[in-house]
């Protein structure tokens, strides 16, 4: 099977985040900022996540295990640039990091819920 349909839906998380941060232009450029952050954040964290899971657990024969290793390290190099510089900005509104966040999570949740609903809709023999 190929990458692109799950492409199309790391592309279409990151488009659902920009129109969603649109209306928060209401309360500033700030809150725009924070999602824009929370979701690129969470884009980065579970491409990286799928990536490490691809590795990790491949369709046919043995996983590259030091390859996983490899995007275990970017992930948790996500999670220590979240730490060490987004918290602690000061810009940054945690209601706005969190909406963002949730957003993409929730796109890509549901993505991929569609996605193999359909995979496991189609006949046994492909």
């Amino acid at each position: 099977m190929s990458n692109r349909p799950i492409w199309n839906l790391w592309s279409f998380a990151a488009a659902v985040l920009v129109i969603a941060s649109l209306p928060a232009w209401w309360w500033g450029p700030r809150m725009v900022a924070s999602m824009l952050a929370g979701g690129l954040w969470n884009l980065g964290s579970l491409w990286c996540l799928s990536n490490l899971l691809g590795v990790w657990l491949p369709r046919q024969g043995s996983g590259n295990r030091r390859q996983a290793l490899g995007w275990l390290a970017a992930k948790l190099a996500w999670i220590g640039l979240l730490v060490a510089g987004v918290l602690r900005a000061s810009w940054l509104s945690f209601i706005g990091f969190g909406v963002g966040l949730t957003v993409v999570l929730v796109v890509i949740i549901a993505g991929l819920g569609i996605r193999a609903n359909r995979i496991s809709s189609q006949p046994h023999g492909r």
